[in-house]
């Protein structure tokens, strides 16, 4: 057994003993501590609780929470990294305080944006204005985030613009028309974006166990009582899903770690173990880059969206990127069941070849 699986048993061991040690649910710091101390006892050599490991597991929160830096100004950063010192030797003491601090911060910003992002729409498009693009892809300063959203916002609406002149035929007396249906696509999507990022204080604190986790191993995940019955569920005889199951790689990137058989994945014949996730597509344009973001951020974009179809950009080795269209859908644990499955897409692949 791979360290990855041994630590991801060891934590859901914590959620078994914690189930039978109370009747309600553990607060915080008798999680963080039931964590490390499982570890501990179960002598996989853990990581010191010093600066190093509280630095990295904070950077892999903030990166769950914002890994755009859409929320996050360059001054909060610096404020949040002050929250996180008092973790150094005392995690267990401090992780409420600090959580309950990152929260407000977040919120705070989710508003901040929100707004931005109503104020956007409120004007009428501007197709002369000019969009400082240097300031997407890293933090800003708190007096230039409105740029920053302005011009993210206006990116979006020449994307949309573009995909409705490959559909149609271009006609320029036009292009307004097809510039306003996109802007207008745009606020509706953002809309639903706003009302879908809004996390509760619940699912933060997963994300934090989460984080310390991933620091002791890369490949290990924290489990709540709730995450933990949507695992219990997953295991269950008969469930519909798409069959794949993914991992953050030793690049940072996310990859396939498993294909079910007999699922949609499976039977495509295109998704592979070590493909490279470079984006999902849930339709309605909800389409995602998937680089930076972490296994914990994918599976809420999947709880978040909860469709039927999707569209998977991967990507192996050195080949280029393909577009996999994939279908939830049953399947059986059952293995004769799961052999009639491979032995039909034998039959199929042989029928192809003819």
């Amino acid at each position: 057994m791979s360290w990855g699986k041994y630590v991801l048993v060891l934590i859901l061991a914590i959620l078994y003993c914690s189930h039978i040690s109370a009747q309600t649910e553990p607060n915080l710091s008798s999680k963080v501590t039931q964590l490390l101390e499982v570890i501990n006892d179960q002598h996989i050599q853990p990581e010191k609780i010093d600066g190093a490991f509280i630095d990295h597991a904070h950077h892999l929160f903030i990166d769950v929470l914002d890994a755009d830096r859409l929320f996050f100004s360059s001054e909060d950063l610096v404020q949040m990294e002050s929250y996180a010192e008092p973790l150094i030797g005392a995690i267990r003491m401090n992780a409420q305080s600090y959580l309950d601090s990152i929260y407000s911060i977040w919120i705070q910003g989710i508003d901040r944006a929100e707004s931005l992002s109503n104020q956007f729409f409120k004007k009428p498009f501007d197709l002369n204005m000019i969009s400082d693009s240097s300031l997407f892809s890293r933090a800003v300063p708190q007096g230039k985030l409105e740029a920053k959203w302005m011009g993210l916002l206006r990116s979006q609406v020449y994307s949309e613009a573009v995909s409705l002149l490959e559909v149609e035929n271009f006609e320029a007396t036009k292009l307004n028309v097809y510039v306003d249906s996109a802007f207008e696509m745009v606020k509706l999507r953002m809309k639903d974006y706003f009302k879908n990022i809004r996390l509760e204080q619940s699912d933060l604190e997963e994300a934090f166990l989460n984080a310390i986790a991933e620091t002791v191993d890369p490949h290990s995940s924290y489990f709540s009582a709730q995450s933990n019955k949507a695992f219990e569920e997953e295991l269950s005889r008969e469930r519909e899903l798409f069959g794949i199951t993914y991992i953050k790689n030793s690049k940072g990137d996310l990859e396939i770690s498993n294909v079910m058989p007999g699922s949609s994945a499976w039977l495509s014949g295109e998704v592979h173990v070590g493909d490279q996730l470079m984006e999902v597509d849930f339709g309605s344009g909800n389409k995602f880059n998937l680089k930076g973001k972490t296994s914990f951020q994918l599976g809420k974009l999947f709880e978040d969206f909860g469709e039927k179809e999707i569209v998977l950009t991967l990507k192996s080795g050195n080949e280029s990127e393909r577009l996999v269209t994939l279908i939830k859908s049953k399947v059986y644990s059952d293995s004769d069941v799961i052999k009639a499955a491979v032995l039909a897409q034998q039959i199929e692949n042989l029928n192809n070849e003819k």
